[in-house]
């Protein structure tokens, strides 16, 4: 038996559009890139994909494609929710994901960033020492370049972690944007950060 599906059908391939459009979409128009974000992450069913099948050996690489991709949509999303200013909203979103994921330094400081801006500094710098003990007992390592530096800045109390302003938002919410370059320009994520 030979059963023909359009891509359209499948709630996978959807979600691989829906989430690849979100993204493509994050720095230049948040709130349609919110929508489509969302709408990727609400075809999501159950914890894994293909839960009915999980055990079988030869769907094991395309779980844990589908899984990152999940996880990536999710960081994305605390992207677009950080830049339309939906802080408080995405803080408790992160911190679910983050005990999930521990060792996925960009949620942790997206979360940190979360927090900042709902004014829970001492929150955000717990947040920094607990991600730098899982990595220093699990792997071995120290907190990379990104997380020092919003530590740093979190500690300065530094105008790149304020939330943008809703004016600026209103009418280009990417509007006076430097590029990823130079290392006192650069937010967390490595692209680009709201200068003051």
């Amino acid at each position: 038996y030979l059963l023909r599906v359009a891509d359209a059908e499948l709630d996978a391939a959807r979600f691989e559009h829906l989430a690849a459009e979100g993204g493509a979409l994050r720095t230049d128009d948040p709130s349609a890139a919110r929508e489509r974000l969302a709408d990727a992450l609400a075809l999501w069913r159950g914890d894994r994909p293909y839960a009915e099948m999980a055990d079988e050996s030869f769907l094991q690489p395309e779980i844990m494609r589908l899984e990152e991709l999940r996880l990536r949509v999710d960081e994305d999303m605390a992207d677009v929710d950080l830049a339309l200013g939906r802080h408080l909203e995405v803080a408790t979103r992160l911190a679910d994901l983050v005990a999930a994921e521990p060792l996925r330094e960009r949620l942790r400081g997206q979360l940190v960033i979360a927090l900042y801006r709902s004014g829970r500094q001492a929150d955000a710098l717990r947040t920094l020492a607990e991600g730098r003990t899982v990595l220093a007992s699990e792997l071995g390592i120290d907190s990379g370049p990104e997380l020092r530096r919003l530590e740093a800045w979190v500690l300065a109390q530094d105008p790149r972690l304020d939330a943008p302003s809703m004016r600026r938002r209103a009418r280009n919410p990417y509007k006076g944007l430097r590029s990823f370059g130079e290392e006192d320009e650069a937010d967390f994520f490595g692209r680009e950060v709201l200068v003051p």
